[in-house]
């Protein structure tokens, strides 16, 4: 039996053994689609604030819906927008392809609430991100381990959540 068939028959991830809290990585149930309509925008809306992009990434393999919105009409976007996590930005609009435009119940977009915090490189980064490329993509419910996107483009970094952090990374969070 080859590789890919196994993954077909068996979609197991190394994540699987994570629930809802998957920063902690000693839960033992697979996710389940009761879990998933059970996360709710508060732990989403959390990582984003805070800048926990690996939580993010494992809520997007999961195919949990990124653009949930708190009461305030506010987003993943826009929390990781105001306190400047140019990563987890990048994240959410490269790879989980969450709405660029979204607007709170004051009427601000993630980066009018950005520029509002002096979030430069996040203001920077939203400016010039190009939301043509994204408006005629699906949402990606998981990330295929087996098949490569043929929607990457050469020039586009591939999503690969189980790649290694490097040191820059860490350094650039705490700027």
């Amino acid at each position: 039996m080859q590789v890919q068939e196994l993954v077909k028959k068996f979609p197991f991830h190394q994540y699987d053994n994570q629930r809802v809290y998957p920063d902690q990585a000693n839960r033992r149930k697979v996710i389940s689609e009761f879990d998933k309509n059970r996360i709710n925008s508060f732990e989403i809306l959390s990582a984003a604030a805070s800048g926990r992009l690996e939580t993010l990434k494992r809520f997007f393999l999961y195919g949990i819906n990124l653009d949930l919105a708190d009461y305030d009409g506010r987003t993943a976007l826009h929390l990781a927008a105001v306190e400047g996590y140019l990563e987890c930005v990048e994240f959410l609009l490269n790879h989980a392809k969450v709405k660029k435009d979204s607007v709170d119940r004051w009427g601000k977009t993630p980066l009018m609430a950005a520029e509002d915090n002096n979030q430069h490189d996040v203001v920077h980064f939203l400016r010039t991100h190009s939301s043509s490329e994204r408006e005629n993509e699906p949402k990606s419910k998981k990330y295929n381990m087996v098949e490569k996107s043929s929607k990457v483009s050469n020039n586009e970094e591939e999503f690969n959540p189980l790649e290694e952090k490097n040191e820059n990374d860490e350094d650039n969070r705490n700027k």
